[in-house]
This record gives C-alpha cells, sequence and structure tokens, in this order.
C-alpha cells in the first residue's frame, strides 16, 4: 500500500528569526484518508497561521482507495492522547 500526500500550506508571517511552534493535531482515526491539522505559534505564544494536510490511501498495484493499513493504525493508537475540552468561564 501505498500513501498519496496532498498539502496546502498558507503564511502570514515574515519573521525568520522568530521560534515558532508548531502543534500537529489528529481529530479522529484515519479509514481510507487522513487529516492532519496544524496550529502555528510564535514565540509570544500567538497562534500565527493554520494549515491541513490531507492524506488518502491507496493500493500500490492498482493505484485504487484502501482502508489505512493496520500497522500505521497501531502506530497512531500507541501515541494518540486525548485532550481535555477547553473549560468554559
Amino acid at each position: 500500500d501505498g500513501l498519496v500526500p496532498g498539502m496546502t500550506v498558507t503564511s502570514g508571517f515574515n519573521n525568520n528569526d522568530e521560534l515558532l511552534t508548531v502543534r500537529i493535531i489528529l481529530h479522529e482515526m484515519p479509514a481510507a484518508r487522513i487529516n492532519f491539522f496544524y496550529e502555528i505559534y510564535n514565540e509570544r505564544g500567538e497562534l500565527i497561521n493554520t494549515g491541513r494536510t490531507q492524506l488518502g490511501f491507496i493500493h500500490s498495484d492498482t493505484r485504487r482507495p484502501c482502508r489505512c493499513p493496520e500497522w500505521f493504525l497501531d502506530l497512531l493508537r500507541s501515541r494518540w492522547v486525548e485532550e481535555e475540552a477547553p473549560k468554559e468561564a
């Protein structure tokens, strides 16, 4: 099985000397596609950009869509961390 990546990035910052923090978020376990969401923060902790990468799983020989490989799901499950929803004031 192979992966076909697709990525869209829009940048709104231009300070090349600033340290950035990139948070990668996976909202759900994948089926035939997986979506990674990104939040980019500057040194002051301000959200300055967001993005998303979508990967589709296909059979390498037929090029037809398929479900996410079990080995990849196992890898995700071993690192899955549930976050609590923010508490309202």
